[in-house]
């Protein structure tokens, strides 16, 4: 074996097994065939040192999406992944689509057109740059949005400039933080920002061979959260550094946790993927929680955060650690039996 077929074969390790079995020697014949060139010293050459290319790693990575997330019509243990992981990426890409819109409502609240509420907190929210800030959230919306139309590439892009928009937060914490030494929120950011990275790294599971999305439950979905959701009236209450004992990423696992429960009792609900993707939004959240959490821990002598702040989250975490914990000791009997390598 070459070494050039060794390298292919070690990218091929990507597909699941039963597939390698069947069609990985067929794969490389026709690899090899396409790449080696007709002259014979150059063939030695690219037998010994060349590599596959971006184009043939790029199809394999494809082709491994398809087949380890596939579709209903694929192998059950696939399919079951597959439905995972494309519901959590759905729920991930609507709580940032339904943050997007809270921060614009946030922002008509700091205009002065939500007289009810009240003025705002100390802290300015208004204002040019924060009315910039505040729409760039609703790249997520948009996101949501032309996914569950079926324009998954248009949906990829939009998520992935999202990205953009929280990498520029994150930086720009450390240096306010550095210049006027305001707490950094260094996990909350990061592990935020790295969540949200997994997210779009799954909308991938929505290709070409799996079901369309059905959207009619998920548009309810955004616009019940957008309607109920209490963060400007909690907002009102905020302190001048804005600490409230609720905040979004908790209300996020309050949401969860009673959703989860509420799944779990009903056993005639239950099904491979949404037990499997209960137990992978319960790990997000449980990371954001505890981020914060951290977060906290590392400036507490600069900042006073107020009594209940620490305890709520910290019964935040353990209901979602609860769920989780549940959801995937359902998710392994589940899955287990429906085999495949």
């Amino acid at each position: 074996m070459s070494d050039l077929e060794s390298r292919y074969r070690s990218v091929l390790r990507l597909l699941p097994l039963s597939y390698r079995e069947k069609w990985a020697d067929d794969m490389v014949t026709t690899f090899l065939d396409s790449t080696l060139p007709e002259e014979l010293e150059e063939a030695e050459y690219v037998a010994e040192f060349g590599r596959p290319g971006r184009a043939e790693v790029a199809s394999v990575v494809a082709l491994a999406v398809r087949l380890r997330f596939a579709g209903s019509a694929g192998p059950a243990r696939y399919s079951a992944w597959g439905g995972a992981v494309r519901l959590a990426a759905l729920a991930g890409l609507l709580v940032n689509a339904v943050s997007g819109v809270i921060g614009v409502e946030l922002l008509y609240w700091a205009d002065g057109r939500v007289p009810w509420l009240g003025t705002p907190p100390v802290r300015q929210l208004g204002g040019p740059a924060q009315a910039t800030w505040a729409l760039s959230g609703l790249l997520w919306t948009f996101a949501f949005l032309l996914l569950l139309n079926g324009h998954r590439r248009a949906a990829r892009i939009a998520a992935g400039l999202g990205l953009v928009r929280g990498l520029y937060a994150a930086v720009a914490a450390m240096i306010d933080s550095v210049s006027t030494g305001a707490p950094l929120f260094f996990f909350s950011h990061w592990l935020e920002l790295a969540v949200s990275a997994l997210v779009v790294l799954l909308l991938s599971a929505f290709h070409s061979d799996a079901e369309p999305v059905r959207p009619r439950w998920w548009l309810v979905a955004l616009a019940a959260a957008v309607v109920l959701n209490p963060m400007p009236p909690l907002m009102a209450f905020a302190r001048p550094d804005f600490t409230v004992p609720l905040d979004w990423t908790g209300l996020c696992c309050l949401a969860l946790a009673a959703g989860g429960v509420a799944y779990l009792a009903m056993p005639s609900w239950r099904t491979p993927s949404r037990t499997l993707a209960l137990a992978l939004l319960s790990a997000g959240a449980l990371v954001l929680r505890l981020a914060l959490l951290l977060d906290f821990a590392t400036f507490s002598g600069r900042m006073d955060l107020g009594g209940a702040t620490l305890p709520v989250f910290g019964i935040e975490a353990v209901l979602v650690l609860a769920v989780g914990v549940t959801a995937g000791m359902l998710a392994s009997r589940a899955v287990r039996p429906l085999g495949v390598r």
